[in-house]
């Protein structure tokens, strides 16, 4: 949650900075959210994946 809460404030703010700086910030932000994704996915993928174990 700290994370998201993170990304949120960091784009709060992005309307208080010049132009060239908005536009490398929003894109370095859509590049995270999308390594975020893409590791939940994998991660999920192997959870699916992984034979369930006996209790």
């Amino acid at each position: 949650m700290r994370l998201e809460h993170a990304i949120v404030g960091a784009t709060r703010r992005v309307g208080d900075m010049p132009g060239d700086v908005q536009l490398a910030t929003l894109v370095a932000v859509e590049d995270a959210v999308a390594v975020v994704r893409a590791a939940f996915d994998t991660v999920h993928q192997r959870i699916e994946a992984a034979p369930a174990l006996a209790a």
